[in-house]
């Protein structure tokens, strides 16, 4: 996936030198994405799919800044977690720096900084086989700062600029702690373990947009 990213923003930097464009200053483009992702801790998730919601304000002739809020669902593999889901809520800020090109085609870079709120739901048999064994399970997870870095491009698909498909690849890390407790019925006191994990990954997302000036 990181190679991808490389390709992509190589082929931005041959576009962009041998084009012309009127930049993104006053720009402010507003735009829903969906994605799938692939997780930094693979021997406890799944690949996971998610939306986003993003955007991007021109402050100058190449720079924009950014913000995107967004979710990930993964699956579990039944290890530390039980099996069911893990979602991921992201709030991420950042700038992206985007080459002057023609009228069509805008390739870019970005970074940022992020906020990530993580939750997990049991499936329902998982569930049902915690209740005949008379035990219960419960997570606690604390909120997750981490950094994001990525590249993309947008494709205008109307003369006037206004709207226009995008691709997006991301990496972001978001490294946070995790703590199960296992009760029983039976009265007798509850286990608790904890482990830190990077609930982030790389994301790589289909977004349309809508610039509104």
């Amino acid at each position: 996936m990181k190679y991808l990213a490389m390709v992509i923003i190589g082929m931005a930097f041959v576009v962009s030198a041998h084009a012309e464009g009127d930049g993104i200053a006053g720009r402010l483009q507003v735009g829903v994405s969906n994605s799938g992702s692939s997780p930094a801790e693979k021997n406890e998730l799944n690949r996971g799919s998610g939306e986003a919601v993003a955007a991007i304000y021109g402050i100058s002739r190449n720079v924009g800044l950014d913000l995107t809020l967004g979710s990930v669902l993964y699956g579990t593999k039944d290890k530390f977690f039980r099996d069911g889901t893990v979602s991921v809520g992201t709030y991420m800020l950042g700038a992206r720096y985007v080459w002057r090109t023609d009228k069509r085609f805008l390739p870019y870079i970005r970074a940022g900084v992020g906020l990530s709120t993580i939750h997990h739901k049991e499936n329902d048999g998982a569930r049902v086989w915690d209740i005949v064994y008379g035990r219960d399970y419960s997570y606690d997870f604390k909120n997750a700062w981490g950094m994001y870095e990525g590249g993309g491009f947008t494709w205008f698909l109307t003369s006037n600029r206004k709207w226009s498909l995008g691709m997006d690849i991301r990496f972001f890390s978001a490294r946070a702690e995790a703590k199960q407790t296992l009760a029983y019925s039976g009265g007798s006191a509850p286990t608790v373990t904890s482990k830190t994990f990077n609930f982030g990954g790389s994301v790589t997302g289909i977004d349309l947009s809508y610039s509104f000036f």
